[in-house]
């Protein structure tokens, strides 16, 4: 839990710097205004070092394999075992405090979510169906808007307090004018009309739902709504270059057309009709910097630049990895047994009178006492001595090894380490005995993996002991 935890925490960190890359990059660069695929492409390289890629040295360097010999992981590494966590509730229950405020987020999220589909409903019921007939005075000049039109089966719809026109739909598409759409002059329309059915043709609605879903779920990042309304923004700008393109002599119709545009969002807006506002075009700023660009257009990214760029923007990732990898760490790759020779005397798992019908938790090792306990891979101590868990585990050495693996050696005869002490694997970590609730001189070896106990047989080279068996 509190690596995922971290891993949040640094995806966040992570977004909002991409992000201030991008608004500062709109600032200084306006080839940046009408990219779409910006968005989406930033949203891909925040998330692409948080995936679960193999530990192998082909993926990340050698260095990063080693995250115990240098970095910040091991120091932020806290004792997971279950005997700890039952003498520090703070601890056990934080982790699961913030998972589930978390939860109770999104939840809350998409409950506002389904109150805008609700107002999105009324909007429905309040406005009125308009018959496909009214549009065909004003595309009967433009034999290529009619077929488009025709492409593209639509419902018209009347919105009910003016505002700006705008489309909606996944499966159903419909096109939503205001009543003053109709007192344009005709040129004006069908413009508005062509930028419109490019939306549709680009299936915006469903990209824009997507990013609304993705900012819901992911509250917590307040990185994804700037990318999101970056998104929004360049959304507009391309349609808006696309329609010049097709219709270069109409530029300043173009801008009287957005001007009219600009005037419905504000009384939106003052008359508190949200839901419009912001269906529509978008904000007035927005409709602002569109303008500038109709007025006095600057050249766009061509397809060799922003393959350019999409490649730096992917190198960031590698970085991205190496925070990741430091602050969470890496498991171990290689795993060394905790003596050199012995048998196991009780395997995990195994019930018995002795431990009150309890399966077993760990493996114990028989060996005669004194015998040197070595750690089982590289790792820094956590816990060591008699108080620091239960007193039935006597002299006990809890140690982190990175990735949410912790190792723990109980019933001690001598603890020769410290706790922050950093150790290579197969190191002494103390010797073999009795101390605590014991039968006599064992070693008993716990792995736990992200807070619980787990077989240690399943990782450690057993064979490697001799006679481990007994036989």
């Amino acid at each position: 839990m509190l690596n995922l935890l971290m891993l949040l925490f640094c995806w966040v960190l992570w977004t909002s710097l991409l992000a201030g890359l991008l608004q500062l990059g709109r600032h200084y660069s306006q080839r940046l205004i009408a990219a779409t695929t910006l968005a989406p492409l930033l949203l891909l390289v925040s998330v692409l070092p948080f995936l679960p890629w193999p530990e192998r040295g082909a993926v990340l360097p050698a260095l990063w394999l080693m995250p115990h010999d240098h970095g910040i992981s091991p120091l932020l590494a806290l004792p997971t075992h279950p005997a700890w966590l039952e003498q520090q509730p703070l601890q056990a229950w934080l982790p699961e405090l913030v998972f589930w405020l978390l939860a109770a987020g999104c939840v809350l999220s998409s409950v506002l979510m389904a109150r805008q589909w609700q107002l999105w409903r009324r909007l429905h019921q309040w406005s009125l169906p308009l018959p496909a007939q009214r549009l065909a005075a004003v595309v009967a000049v433009d034999p290529a808007l009619q077929a488009a039109l025709e492409r593209q089966p639509l419902q018209l719809r009347q919105l009910p307090h003016g505002g700006s026109p705008f489309v909606s739909g996944i499966t159903h598409s419909t096109l939503w004018l205001p009543d003053w759409f109709w007192h344009l002059p005709a040129g004006q329309q069908r413009l508005l009309l062509w930028h419109e059915l490019k939306h549709l043709q680009r299936r915006d609605p469903l990209w824009l739902l997507s990013w609304r879903l993705l900012c819901a779920l992911c509250w917590f990042n307040p990185a994804l709504r700037l990318l999101e309304r970056h998104y929004h923004a360049a959304m507009e700008h391309a349609v808006d270059h696309w329609v010049l393109r097709q219709h270069p002599a109409q530029r300043s119709t173009y801008a009287r057309t957005l001007l009219a545009v600009i005037r419905a969002q504000q009384q939106a807006v003052q008359s508190r009709l949200w839901l419009q506002a912001n269906a529509g075009t978008g904000p007035a700023q927005v409709l602002q910097q569109r303008l500038q660009q109709i007025l006095q257009p600057t050249q766009l990214l061509s397809g060799r630049q922003f393959g350019v760029l999409a490649l730096a923007l992917m190198s960031l990732s590698v970085p991205a990895l190496a925070l990741k990898t430091e602050l969470t760490g890496l498991a171990p790759q290689h795993w060394l047994p905790p003596l050199q020779q012995g048998r196991v005397g009780s395997w995990f798992g195994e019930v018995h009178s002795f431990r009150q019908g309890k399966p077993h938790g760990g493996l114990d090792f028989i060996a005669p006492r004194g015998t040197p306990v070595l750690t089982v891979a590289a790792g820094r101590v956590l816990l060591s001595g008699s108080d620091s868990l239960h007193p039935n585990l006597g002299n006990v050495v809890l140690i982190d090894h990175g990735g949410g693996y912790q190792s723990m050696y109980a019933h001690l005869d001598a603890v020769t380490v410290q706790p922050g002490q950093q150790l290579q694997a197969g190191q002494s970590v103390g010797t073999l005995g009795n101390s605590g609730r014991t039968t006599g001189p064992h070693l008993h070896l716990e792995l736990i993996q992200a807070g619980k106990r787990i077989n240690p047989a399943t990782l450690l080279p057993l064979n490697m002991m001799p006679g481990v068996t007994g036989e």
